[in-house]
């Protein structure tokens, strides 16, 4: 599996959030609850911007489903639903809504709620209603279905670096193979995916739960989802945070070689912070570090290492996952220690424990939610790039090694990700988000899943952005920074951006 922006903020969900069941016996009441505007909508859609959503108590929480049409072109035809979930403020008004999206692509936004509102201060809470709405194909809304738990099993399990013909072959057969199934169980939906149609729901949802312009905070992929949005609807975009900014016009090829230079540099702080430790299991020369890391890459792609009790044992992929999942926070950085020290007993135990965290996979051997399969169909969707195994073999992998011992061979056969997918629909664009409210984009100088490099492009592109910098290790910065955070509070509150680009060096939450 790619691991591209935005991929570990949508796995760590499972982690960290409390999801609650829905009880649809539990009628909150309309009359305090938001309803649609009365704005003009756009030509054909007023039934879907004027829309009364029906609220339900799910826990904690207010639910319900909008409808949005599968395809924007066709509004009088087929018609999808969109999971809805809001936390009110703590007064219990809903007055102010903050939508909010984790990433992924393929993080379902609905888990994210209580996630999303753990980070939040005492001010923000008291304001502020937290809604998700799971973008379409995502967790509930409208999910793409794809492959089987096993088959997804073998999906995944896939050597992630072929090193013969027949090994290219099966690796190459992955994309049309997903798609093939995609469209067998899923049908239409596959070519409806995209980040631009994202955007419209979005704007659907905004209309219906009684907002004039958006207020958000997007992660990750979250980010590439808020920049579209803005810019298709630069006078509804109100007040937007971006937090591991995502280049969105940048093309697969370049996005994988920035993004392994990004790793290494993740996986060379972690190494500087490992040698200081006294259970380190690995060399103080990070040049030798990294040669015993490949030594154990390389024997879990000859036979993968063995797990304790029920776990599967853990191949090539499952090692360079669980370590990629494993560096994007300073917090999981033990949790690799460990994986590596095993590891080197011939025991893929943490390793396997991290990847199966990472792809959201249950001890009964059942996935979570879609997100692997539906991120892989965004992404095709929004960049359908064919890159051939020719190239990879000659050009790009040989490169990326020498960029990254580790992670090198991986990243340049993952660019391969939609080879031969079998869909099409609106390919990401550009974006500049004219005429939209004040936009704050926020990086980390050593994020190894989003370079900082594409939060400086991404400030740049959008014509109302400022940047603020996190100088620090970690993928989005939000609730690990209290310089960062009190930016954020501040424009998602009071409207308040910084006049210049600026800085946070420290104050860590």
């Amino acid at each position: 599996m790619t691991i591209t922006a935005g991929t570990v903020v949508a796995m760590a969900i499972v982690l960290v959030a409390t999801i609650l069941t829905r009880d649809a016996e539990d009628d909150p009441g309309r009359a305090a609850l938001p309803g649609p505007t009365d704005e003009r909508a756009p030509a054909g859609l007023a039934r879907y911007y004027h829309q009364e959503p029906a609220w339900v108590r799910c826990g904690r929480y207010l639910c319900t489903t909008l409808r949005v049409p599968l395809d924007y072109a066709k509004p009088r035809g087929a018609t999808i639903g969109l999971s809805v979930r809001m936390l009110p403020a703590k007064d219990g008004d809903t007055d102010r809504l903050l939508f909010v999206n984790p990433g992924g692509p393929g993080g379902s936004a609905v888990e994210y709620v209580p996630l999303f509102a753990g980070l939040m201060s005492s001010r923000m809470r008291e304001d502020l209603a937290v809604v998700g709405v799971d973008p379409r194909g995502v967790g509930t809304s409208a999910e793409l279905e794809c492959l089987r738990p096993r088959e997804l099993d073998g999906y995944l399990e896939r050597r992630p670096t072929p090193d013969d013909a027949a090994a290219e072959r099966a690796w190459m057969q992955r994309a049309p193979r997903l798609s093939e199934a995609c469209r067998r169980e899923s049908g239409p939906i596959l070519d409806h995916m995209s980040t631009q149609e994202s955007a419209r729901d979005l704007d659907v949802a905004r209309a219906a739960l009684g907002q004039r312009r958006l207020t958000y905070y997007g992660a990750s992929y979250g980010t590439q989802l808020g920049a579209t949005y803005a810019d298709l609807f630069g006078e509804r975009a109100g007040r937007l945070v971006l937090d591991g900014g995502v280049d969105a016009g940048l093309r697969r090829r370049a996005l994988v070689q920035e993004q392994t230079r990004a790793l290494q540099r993740g996986l060379e702080a972690f190494l500087r912070w490992c040698a200081r430790r006294d259970d380190c299991p690995l060399s103080d020369d990070a040049a030798e570090a990294q040669r015993e890391i490949v030594a154990i890459v390389d024997a879990a792609s000859r036979k993968p290492l063995a797990s304790d009790g029920d776990l599967r044992a853990a191949g090539e992929a499952s090692v360079l996952r669980g370590m990629a999942f494993a560096l994007s926070a300073r917090r999981t950085w033990p949790a690799l220690v460990v994986a590596l020290t095993r590891a080197g007993f011939d025991d893929g135990t943490a390793f396997r424990q991290l990847d199966d965290a990472y792809v959201q996979r249950d001890a009964d051997g059942q996935y979570d939610n879609n997100s692997v399969p539906s991120g892989v169909a965004v992404r095709c969707l929004d960049d359908p790039t064919q890159v051939g195994a020719d190239e990879v073999r000659t050009t790009t992998a040989p490169e990326l090694e020498s960029v990254s011992p580790v992670f090198g061979r991986y990243q340049a056969w993952s660019s391969t990700l939609c080879t031969g997918w079998k869909a099409r629909g609106e390919v990401q664009r550009r974006v500049e988000a004219r005429g939209a409210g004040p936009i704050l984009v926020v990086g980390s100088t050593r994020d190894p899943v989003t370079p900082y490099v594409w939060s400086e492009r991404l400030a740049d592109d959008l014509a109302s952005a400022v940047l603020v910098t996190r100088r620090g290790d970690g993928h989005t910065s939000y609730g690990q920074d209290t310089c960062v955070d009190r930016r954020v509070d501040d424009l998602l509150l009071d409207g308040r951006a910084p006049r210049r680009d600026l800085v946070c060096r420290g104050g860590s939450r």
